[in-house]
């Protein structure tokens, strides 16, 4: 596993680790949001900010891996 890591170009890289955090953030917002509905937060609007958040996620997730496949494919065929 180290050596793959060790090979991976290093623009994939920096692109993993954005994309990583702001799918993070993306999942801890909603979580706050949800866990939040009802006492910091107007409980239909949390709810409902949550749902999309989370609903998001899945195609944030998506994307990120589909630009790091093409990203480290453009960068070994360069």
């Amino acid at each position: 596993m180290k050596e793959l890591l060790l090979a991976v170009h290093p623009r994939t890289k920096r692109t993993a680790v954005i994309g990583s955090v702001l799918l993070a953030f993306v999942l801890a917002v909603s979580a706050v949001f949800y866990f939040g509905a009802g006492r910091g937060f107007d409980y239909y609007f949390a709810k409902d900010a949550a749902e999309k958040l989370l609903t998001a996620a899945r195609p944030l997730g998506v994307a990120l891996c589909s630009v790091l496949l093409f990203s480290e494919y453009k960068a070994r065929k360069n």
